[in-house]
């Protein structure tokens, strides 16, 4: 369960900006954002379990990011193909996006929303298999999107637009927008909504949707196990062939772990193109 707030070509120096909290199970082993000894130009955090990524960049200017489509435990398939490997194939691939999408199995999977671009083809795709719609190229603007698809104005997706597009009208150049500034104010928000028929309804319970209601997410218990935030990306793609990967992660953890475990911070500054 994650929240996704992006901007797509809609800023004089950055070309695409991305603000991505990663909510997992706390014990779930993963490795921090870094290129990938068998794939060195691939930036991305890797799943231990599974091999894939929820998000990434290339060299080349290949990016994609994943969520998890919120889904009742019996709408669930067991032994489903793991939605890492849509990111990863994406990455490690030559397909345009939209080609990409077109091309999915995507009945074999979990609910899930999958974003792929080619910056350097100047282009950005979507497709969800829970939406009943075919995939398509996004225009510019600022999106947000967690575990419903796109179109969907959760509450906190809601809130986290409007947080990052205060601070973007204050920006001209990317050397105005303060990273720290985006960690605390807009994906640290820890506000729950407050009345719950504005909850998604999603087949969950009202506790549960409670629980999951803030931009970020508290150390808390999900199906009997520890569970929150585990890490934040901030990606800055600079029109002029630089791109920042900014990423605060939080190390597994067992059970019996202090749940305020320090937090690792990465920094990566690499040309695109």
């Amino acid at each position: 369960m994650c929240t996704s707030l992006f901007l797509w070509d809609q800023h004089p120096t950055l070309l695409f900006l991305l603000a991505f909290n990663r909510d997992e199970f706390l014990a779930r082993k993963t490795e921090p954002a870094q290129f990938w000894l068998d794939w060195p130009n691939l930036l991305a955090g890797r799943d231990e379990e599974r091999g894939g990524t929820w998000l990434g960049m290339t060299t080349g200017g290949r990016f994609a990011m994943l969520t998890n489509f919120r889904e009742v435990a019996h709408d669930v398939v067991k032994y489903a193909p793991s939605r890492g490997a849509l990111t990863t194939d994406f990455l490690k691939g030559q397909s345009q996006p939209l080609q990409y999408l077109e091309g999915l199995q995507a009945e074999a999977y979990n609910g899930f929303n999958l974003i792929v671009g080619d910056f350097q083809q100047h282009k950005l795709a979507y497709f969800s298999n829970r939406s009943g719609q075919a995939p398509h190229e996004l225009s510019p603007g600022l999106y947000g999107i967690s575990n419903g698809v796109l179109e969907s104005k959760w509450p906190k997706v809601e809130a986290g637009k409007a947080r990052l597009r205060f601070l973007l009208d204050q920006t001209t150049n990317v050397q105005q927008l303060d990273a720290e500034t985006v960690f605390q104010t807009v994906m640290g928000d820890t506000a729950k909504v407050n009345q719950n028929e504005h909850l998604p309804q999603t087949g969950m319970s009202v506790e549960i949707e409670q629980l999951m209601s803030s931009i970020f997410i508290e150390p808390c218990e999900l199906k009997g196990a520890a569970y929150g935030t585990r890490s934040q990306t901030l990606l800055l793609v600079q029109r002029d062939g630089v791109a920042q990967l900014h990423e605060h992660s939080r190390p597994a953890q067992r059970p019996e772990e202090d749940s305020c475990f320090p937090w690792v911070k990465v920094n990566h500054t690499f040309s695109w193109g």
